[in-house]
């Protein structure tokens, strides 16, 4: 899963132990729609993971959770190195106008 590398953890279950210790910047009222959750489902079963009673997105309490989007934007809001993220080949917004000039993109 290239997020969870570029994120610099070294593997979906390092991810997990460092999302049980930080609290995700989503709202508490979120939930997972019955398609998503059928989709979460559908991802457990694929690689023979526990299927939860109840998803809990803001406590991610799945592997499968790091796929939903609502999760991947969260971790990336916490993509600070000082909370121990390294990033390798993220440029950072501020630099994007740069980039998009560079490779000959208009921003108008």
């Amino acid at each position: 899963m290239f997020n969870i590398k570029n994120l610099g953890f070294k593997s979906i279950d390092e991810a997990m132990i460092y999302l049980h210790r930080v609290l995700l910047a989503i709202p508490v009222e979120s939930c997972l729609y019955e398609r998503d959750r059928e989709k979460i489902e559908r991802i457990c079963r694929r690689f023979l993971w526990n299927i939860p009673a109840e998803f809990h997105i803001l406590r991610v309490n799945s592997r499968a959770l790091l796929f939903h989007w609502r999760v991947l934007a969260a971790m990336l809001c916490l993509g600070d190195e000082n909370q121990g993220f390294s990033w390798r080949g993220v440029v950072p917004v501020k630099d994007l106008g740069r980039v998009h000039l560079s490779r000959g993109w208009s921003l108008s």
